[in-house]
């Protein structure tokens, strides 16, 4: 089948669920400083305790499965963008975008 412009879900295993709490908790290990404050606000709306991706489809036609811990897929993403936002240049920005797909392109 010839794959042009859908939109495919990458997430982590489906066995692999992590609340917010826990992200926040992970990147706070990477991103010193960060606070974040939950709030509980009474309303008539229900929210999903657990919001997830359906990596099915990837899976199947793209032959793709999660390669990374939720650890080690956090530390990428919040080095990242303490870079970005570090006001790097936009070649040196390039740069550590093409190492951390290296990066994964290696994990076997």
């Amino acid at each position: 089948k010839i794959i042009n412009g859908e939109a495919f879900n990458f997430g982590p295993k489906e066995s692999n669920k992590y609340t917010v709490h826990d992200l926040l908790i992970n990147l706070s290990n990477y991103l010193e400083g960060l606070e974040w404050k939950f709030e509980n606000k009474l309303n008539n709306k229900k929210e999903m305790k657990l919001l997830t991706l359906d990596s099915k489809k990837a899976s199947i036609l793209l032959n793709w499965n999660a390669k990374l811990s939720f650890d080690h897929t956090i530390n990428l993403t919040a080095n990242w963008y303490k870079k970005f936002y570090g006001k790097l240049a936009k070649e040196e920005l390039y740069k550590i975008t093409v190492d951390q797909i290296n990066e994964y392109e290696s994990i076997k």
